[in-house]
Parts: structure tokens; C-alpha cells; sequence
């Protein structure tokens, strides 16, 4: 997995490390998201995790999303998940976004992280 560093707030008001991995695997893309190892600071949230991919014309359309619910960090522990999306033929750089918000009815955003872009295998 490759993994993008980003600065997020916390559900103390701070800001920590938040690592989003991705890695193609055919039909799907693997997510993790990790915090900084040994920090102190978590990160909580709801998260909503979108799968992004690049048309023709160089803009991002969402082509797949999933909320994975209540995630807290406070040291290494992995979130994990598999996003399907379907085959468009010709758009094969995704990306994916990481939004956390504070509430389980996602209506309150606190912050986004995403990866860089990447070739779809």
C-alpha cells in the first residue's frame, strides 16, 4: 500500500497526522487509515470514505462512496476497507477522499484527507 500523510483535526480541537493508504487491486481499492505512531492526539469521527476518478476532460467524478462508521485513533490501530467501482473504459487514475464528521448522520464535517492520485491497475 502507499500511504499520503495529512493534517486533520482532532475531536480535541488540535490537529494530528492522519495516513490514508490505498492500493489498486482490479475491481476494488484497499483503504487503510492509520494515525501517527505514537501520538497521543486521536483522531475521532465518522468516516465516509469516496472513491474518486479522472474523466477525460481531467475532472474528478465520485464513482463509488461507503460510510465505515466510528473510527478512533490514539496510536496505530488500522481502519480498513474495500471500495468496489465499476470499470470505465479510458479513466484509469483515481484517487481516494477520507471525510470525517463529527456526528453518525454525517451532516457535520470536520476535516478531508486524501491520497495523491494513482493508476488503477
Amino acid at each position: 500500500m502507499t500511504c499520503y500523510e495529512n493534517s486533520v483535526n482532532t475531536s480535541q480541537g488540535k490537529r494530528a497526522k492522519l495516513f490514508v493508504c490505498a492500493r489498486n487491486n482490479s475491481s476494488y481499492v484497499d483503504v487503510s487509515l492509520r494515525g501517527q505512531p505514537g501520538d497521543t492526539k486521536v483522531i475521532r469521527g465518522y468516516i465516509q470514505l469516496i472513491l474518486e476518478e479522472a474523466n477525460q476532460y481531467d475532472a474528478w467524478i465520485q464513482v463509488s462512496s461507503q460510510n465505515e462508521g466510528l473510527w478512533a485513533d490514539s496510536t496505530v490501530k488500522d481502519k480498513t476497507a474495500r471500495i468496489v467501482h465499476s470499470y470505465y473504459p479510458g479513466k484509469s487514475i483515481v484517487r481516494v477522499i477520507v471525510k470525517i464528521y463529527s456526528d453518525a448522520n454525517y451532516k457535520y464535517l470536520i476535516d478531508i484527507a486524501s491520497t495523491n492520485a494513482f493508476i488503477r491497475q
